[in-house]
C-alpha cells in the first residue's frame, strides 16, 4: 500500500479490508474494462465511512438524472444551433454579391493626385456610407456562425460519453461495499 496511514486508520482499514479477489470492480472508461479497485482506494472508501459513501451514492443517482435531462436539452440546443448556423450562412451568402459589387465599383476610382480634393473624399465617404449597415450585418452573421459552432463543440465535449456514463454508474458497487 502506497498511502501512509496512522495507527488508528491502519487498524480500521485492516478490520474492514477484503481479500484482493473479493474487492469490487468499476468500469474504467479509459481501458474499456472492468477493473478491481486498488488497495489504496479500498482504504480511501473505508476511511470515508458508510454515511459518506451513502451520500456519494445518492449524489451519483441524482447526477444520472441530470445527465438524462441534459441529453434532451442538448438535443434541442443542438437543433437550434444548426438552424442558427444555416441561417447565418444563408444571410452571409445573400450579402456577398452586394459587397463584391460595391468593392468592384469602389476600386475603379482613380484617386491618384486627387487625395487632397475634399469633395472627392466626401463623395467616396458618401458612397460607402450605405455599405456600413451591410458590413455590420455581415460581421454579425460571421459572429453568429462562430459562436454557434463554439457552443456546439461545447455540447459535444461537455456531455458524458456512453463509456463515461458507464464508469459513473459502476461506482455503486464499490461505494455500497464499504
Amino acid at each position: 500500500m502506497a498511502v501512509l496511514l496512522d495507527g488508528s486508520q491502519a487498524a480500521l482499514v485492516s478490520t474492514k479490508r477484503l481479500k484482493p479477489e473479493q474487492r469490487p470492480k468499476y468500469y474504467n472508461a479509459a481501458s474499456g474494462k472492468m477493473t478491481r479497485i486498488s488497495e489504496d482506494f479500498e482504504a480511501f472508501l473505508i476511511l470515508q465511512g458508510r454515511p459518506r459513501n451513502k451520500e456519494t451514492v445518492n449524489w451519483l443517482q441524482q447526477a444520472s438524472g441530470f445527465a438524462l435531462k441534459d441529453a434532451d436539452r442538448d438535443s434541442l440546443i443542438n437543433s437550434f444551433l444548426e438552424n442558427e448556423i444555416a441561417d447565418a450562412t444563408s444571410g452571409a451568402k445573400e450579402l456577398a454579391p452586394i459587397v463584391e459589387q460595391f468593392d468592384n465599383f469602389r476600386t475603379k476610382y482613380n484617386m491618384t493626385g486627387f487625395e487632397g480634393v475634399v469633395e472627392a473624399g466626401q463623395l467616396l465617404a458618401d458612397l460607402q456610407r450605405p455599405m456600413s449597415e451591410i458590413t455590420t450585418l455581415g460581421a454579425r452573421h460571421k459572429h453568429r456562425q462562430i459562436f454557434a459552432n463554439l457552443l456546439r463543440k461545447r455540447l459535444v465535449n461537455g456531455g458524458l460519453t456512453s463509456d463515461q456514463s458507464k464508469q459513473l454508474n459502476s461506482w455503486f458497487e464499490s461505494l455500497t461495499t464499504y
